[in-house]
């Protein structure tokens, strides 16, 4: 008993959030096994994967604060905001040294749970910074030009044409705004600490 004691005692704790998150992380997909798995919007995901034109100052930034760095992704083929986002984060993490891994919305549920949308919802894309084996933080769903649309379609119906005008945004923007943010949001997670 005593030898157990000692061994125990030169290991840190870690509580339970951490260590579901580092699980979670463990078993999820690295971005060739997702991309490979995709049957539903196949051909946005992998046209999004080719046209991956990332910003060299945006990779320098996520490098800049890519000391213990990771993200894991909750994400759907069939979820367009995931098909016009992830392959472009995919390629970023790449160029920066930042490892991804991608889980889908049954072993997210507790990420999805943890950082809702801002009307409470479980939703994908998701992704999380992961500082050490620690949830640092997350950038939720949506760029904010399209999550100011989608607000105000909830509070005015006849605005449903900003659902048709979403694809052809994410056309226009190829992730650059999702990406500003998501740096931003991965540098803030340096200063937090």
């Amino acid at each position: 008993m005593c030898l157990a004691v000692s061994l125990a005692a030169g290991v840190p704790r870690l509580d339970a959030a951490t260590l579901a998150v580092e699980t979670l992380y463990q078993h999820a997909s690295d971005w060739p096994q997702f991309v490979a798995t995709v049957r539903v919007h196949s051909e946005l995901w992998h046209r999004d994967a080719r046209q991956t034109a990332i910003p060299p100052a945006l990779v320098q930034r996520l490098a800049r604060a890519a000391r213990d760095l990771r993200l894991l992704v909750v994400a759907e083929d069939w979820c367009t905001d995931s098909a016009n986002t992830i392959p472009y984060v995919a390629r970023l993490a790449a160029l920066a040294g930042v490892e991804l891994r991608i889980l889908d919305r049954t072993a997210g549920a507790p990420l999805m749970a943890r950082h809702p949308s801002a009307d409470g919802r479980g939703v994908t894309p998701l992704v999380v910074f992961v500082r050490g084996s620690a949830d640092a933080g997350a950038w939720v769903e949506r760029p904010r030009p399209l999550q100011e649309a989608f607000r105000t379609m909830a509070d005015d119906p006849a605005s449903h044409h900003h659902a048709a005008e979403r694809q052809a945004w994410y056309d226009g923007d190829q992730g650059r705004t999702a990406l500003e943010e998501i740096v931003t949001a991965a540098e803030r997670t340096v200063t937090a600490r």
